[in-house]
Parts: structure tokens; sequence; C-alpha cells
């Protein structure tokens, strides 16, 4: 019996741990109340400075990766969730008004930096 709950417990580990994920992102979407949206290819390593409710979010793009490295909101809750780089994955800052979604290269007709 223990042996059984054993398998199936290492059956269902390497289902989620080893199943299907979103594929790798083409590009971030940054969106923000104070500025305009910006579409900026993940391939390009860059900081991106934004425009935002409580005052600027500097959001890193940096080898096919995307983090806020800084921003003016009390909790850090934005900096905390660390890096994306999949399609639909997003971080938001809140307070800030600030926004990323990473999207695949199927949704867009062009990309313009």
């Amino acid at each position: 019996m223990a042996l059984t709950a054993v398998f199936l417990a290492a059956g269902v580990w390497l289902a989620v741990a080893h199943g299907p994920r979103a594929p790798q992102g083409e590009a971030a979407v940054i969106r923000s109340v104070s500025d305009s949206t910006r579409i900026v290819p993940l391939s390009e390593d860059r900081v991106v400075v934004v425009k935002g409710a409580l005052g600027v979010t500097e959001v890193r793009i940096e080898d096919g990766y995307v983090d806020f490295i800084s921003s003016p909101c009390p909790h850090k809750i934005c900096i905390e969730r660390g890096r994306v780089a999949l399609e639909g994955d997003y971080i938001v800052c809140v307070p800030n008004g600030v926004s990323v979604r990473i999207e695949g290269e199927s949704a867009f007709d062009a990309v313009v930096p």
C-alpha cells in the first residue's frame, strides 16, 4: 500500500513539474495609467522607465526575462514577483498603476520599440 502511494505521488509530481507549459514569450506589453502602452521585444536587453501614478517604475528586460527593478510603491510586491518570460505571465504594481504582460509572437503583427 505504501509503495502504491509513493508511485502515485511521484506520478502526480512529474505531471505537474514537467507537464505542458506556456511557450516562451516574444514581447512585453507595458501599460501605465500615466504613460502610453509600449510593446518591447524580449530579445533586446534594456531598462524601460515607465511613469506611473506614484512615480517612476523601472522594468528590466534581460536574457528574455522581464522584472521590475524599482518602483515607488510602499510594499514592493511587484519587485518580489521576480522574473517572468512565458506567454501569459504578468507583473503588476497596483499602487503605481503599471503592468507588464508577456505575449507571444502570434499576438502581434509587428513589434515597435
